[in-house]
């Protein structure tokens, strides 16, 4: 007998594949309309599920890298991200490292092999719960120890990766936990992440406040003088390839000299993209907006630094535009339109004989569904 979970995913499925289809207008709002619906193609519980359990099978690929298993592995990521935070951060933080070290790679197969774990039991239905425990449990550990809870007490921003990968890990596997039978579909208008244990409130307000706190660092005085947009973009260059440092470049071009006016610029988009699901009209150009901001900081980010060799995950920005989607409204579900007539044809499946045993008329043919004869239409 399948389990509650399941049956509601499968409803929640079914559901989605009673939604009337629209037509697509011609233009921009047609291009913007199939954006839309590619998004709301996405937005049942267990493709979220799916979606973040492979973004884990990266991070545990990454973690299996050459690099990690050296001594720089602690030295140039765990001890650096803990560098300048608060006691309470660094110096549970830095023992961790120094315990770390003297046994790097037996430590670093052992974090790559319960982030591959994690991906697997989200991606194996049965095991998705215990997954997603895992999850926040090892997430709430990885930005305490390992991220310095995201850079966000020593200057960093959302185009360096605040508030850090790991805790939007695990607050999507918050947002992502199965639902029960009582679940069983989806309200009007609310989205995969509102439909959890979280209720609608705790998702939204969540996204508020991070989307104001990337606003907030923004705006600190260190990050909007006239150089620090640039020095942040150029920055993130080292150790890339050739072609990436291009991108760097073209990229920290418009900012150069202008990074007050970028700061304040971004600012006022993320207090708009913060407040936007609050608002029931605005919600998804709003979230439209998020991704597209993601799609940017990812490019910032180079890729999370994947052509590095030690990037440790994705970094922040494919997790935003995941949060984003699951955030993104259901369509409520439309009545379908009565059956219609049945066709007449003159195959034979479709006349039968009358209970008399006499052919039926030509003015007569049975409507199989729904057992009547009807006349023939000449």
């Amino acid at each position: 007998m399948d389990s509650a979970a399941e049956q509601a995913d499968r409803t929640e499925r079914t559901s989605g594949s009673l939604r009337s289809v629209e037509p697509v207008p011609v233009g921009p709002s047609g291009a913007l309309a199939v954006v839309w619906r590619v998004v709301q193609c996405a937005t049942t519980r267990r493709r979220l599920q799916v979606a973040l359990g492979l973004i884990w099978l990266v991070d545990a690929a990454l973690q299996y890298q050459p690099y990690m298993f050296g001594k720089n592995f602690v030295t140039q990521i765990l001890e650096a991200a803990a560098s300048g935070t608060p006691w309470i951060v660094q110096h549970p933080a830095s023992w961790a490292a120094h315990f770390i070290l003297h046994h790097v790679t037996l430590y670093n197969a052992f974090f790559a092999t319960i982030q591959l774990l994690i991906a697997v039991t989200i991606l194996y239905r049965p095991l998705c719960k215990v997954g997603l425990a895992a999850s926040v449990v090892w997430s709430a550990g990885v930005w305490w120890l390992g991220e310095g809870i995201g850079g966000v007490t020593v200057g960093a921003t959302a185009l360096a990766g605040a508030p850090g990968a790991a805790i939007i890990y695990g607050f999507l596997a918050l947002l992502l936990w199965p639902r029960g039978s009582h679940h069983n579909q989806l309200p009007a208008r609310r989205s995969a992440g509102e439909s959890g244990p979280l209720g609608s409130l705790v998702p939204r307000a969540g996204w508020a406040s991070m989307w104001l706190g990337f606003a907030y660092l923004g705006l600190e005085t260190t990050n909007r003088s006239p150089s620090a947009l640039y020095k942040v973009v150029t920055g993130m260059s080292a150790g890339e390839p050739n072609w990436v440092g291009a991108l760097d470049r073209g990229l920290a071009a418009p900012l150069a000299h202008h990074g007050t006016e970028w700061s304040v610029g971004l600012a006022v988009i993320y207090v708009i993209v913060a407040i936007s699901v609050f608002i029931p009209k605005a919600v998804r150009p709003g979230l439209t907006l998020a991704i597209a901001l993601a799609s940017v900081i990812w490019l910032v980010e180079n890729f999370g630094g994947l052509f590095t060799g030690s990037a440790t995950d994705v970094n922040s920005a494919p997790l935003l535009a995941l949060f984003a989607v699951a955030l993104w409204p259901v369509r409520p579900l439309r009545a379908r339109p009565p059956q219609a007539a049945a066709i007449v044809t003159s195959s034979p499946a479709e006349i039968s004989p009358r209970s008399s045993g006499r052919s039926p008329g030509r003015d007569e043919v049975r409507d199989e569904p729904q057992g009547r004869r009807l006349p023939v239409t000449r």
